[in-house]
């Protein structure tokens, strides 16, 4: 069978047959240009929007801080006049400093606009109420710990005055107990541990029996030498230091023969009994107890005296 020849044919320079009266569409040129202005319309929306988020969300942190610093330094001034109060000042002065920083921060609530903003400020002003809490407690502890200084001492002023005043009351021996333990109370309060406290104790213990002791002295009043005489014959050891009850029983007895004497000079003078039968009396107890028998010696020639010179005086 024939064939064709296709010499110098190819399928691209092959004749293209189209339809008659039909012509090839190519666009309407006033659509296309309308669609490009609309993309390009609809990235400058975009952009805008964009731009116009970044201003909202600089506006919203500008307020947060605002916000911040104002609610911040509100506090800072508040907590500075609470740290100014000190001891039952400062222990009452918690819960008003707690008060004011939550009136301050509903005072400072309305700068915030919108709840971006208040979203923004939430955990800054979180981190300034738990820095307030933290630095309020503190000094509440230190005012606290001032307050209950100040209440032991002024309880020991004035179980130590009653204890001098009276140290024969039978009520005495409670009031030391009680005393003692706010001696104790105040060296664990500076730090102390349970020696140091002890030895603590012990130093102000010496000075309360020192008071008790040189108080009835100087009262002059034989009751009360003789009391406070027996007190520190019945006082066990370890109330006070070795050296110091060495020292009162001392100033004690001293003052105990020294007020022994007085009376019994007074007795001599009243009795017009003659120097030289004193002296003797004198002589005689030196041989017992030659202390007391010098105060009397002391005492006489006190007496002798003063009756001379009021002789003296009359002539």
């Amino acid at each position: 069978m024939p064939r064709v020849p296709s010499v110098g044919l190819s399928p691209t320079s092959r004749p293209q047959f189209q339809a008659p009266g039909v012509v090839s569409y190519q666009g309407n040129p006033l659509l296309q240009q309308a669609a490009q202005t609309g993309a390009r319309m609809q990235k400058i929306g975009q952009v805008v929007g964009q731009i116009g988020i970044q201003v909202e969300d600089k506006i919203n942190d500008a307020r947060a801080r605002e916000f911040a610093n104002t609610f911040e330094n509100g506090v800072n001034k508040l907590f500075l006049e609470y740290k100014q109060k000190k001891g039952k000042e400062g222990v009452d002065g918690l819960a008003d400093f707690q008060k004011g920083v939550q009136e301050l921060y509903d005072g400072s609530s309305p700068m915030l606009m919108n709840d971006a903003q208040r979203t923004l400020a939430k955990p800054i002003s979180d981190r300034i109420r738990s820095r307030a809490d933290l630095n309020s407690q503190s000094h509440y502890l230190e005012a606290s710990a001032q307050y209950e200084q100040t209440t032991n001492l002024q309880s020991q002023i004035v179980l130590a005055d009653s204890i001098i005043a009276n140290p024969d009351n039978p009520d005495s021996l409670v009031q030391f107990g009680r005393l003692n333990n706010l001696f104790l109370q105040e060296a664990r309060s500076q730090g102390m541990d349970d020696d140091q406290a002890q030895v603590f104790a012990l130093s102000k213990r010496d000075k309360l029996f020192e008071s008790v002791v040189t108080s009835a002295l100087d009262s002059e009043d034989p009751d009360r030498i003789a009391g406070v005489e027996a007190l520190m014959g019945q006082l066990p050891e370890g109330v006070m230091s070795q050296t110091q009850r060495q020292s009162l029983d001392q100033l004690v007895q001293k003052k105990s023969r020294d007020s022994q004497a007085i009376q019994w000079a007074a007795g001599i003078m009243q009795q017009d009994s003659t120097y030289a039968d004193a002296f003797d009396l004198i002589a005689e107890k030196a041989k017992t107890d030659p202390k007391m028998a010098e105060a009397w010696l002391e005492q006489l020639n006190k007496f002798t005296s003063a009756r001379e010179k009021a002789e003296k005086e009359e002539r």
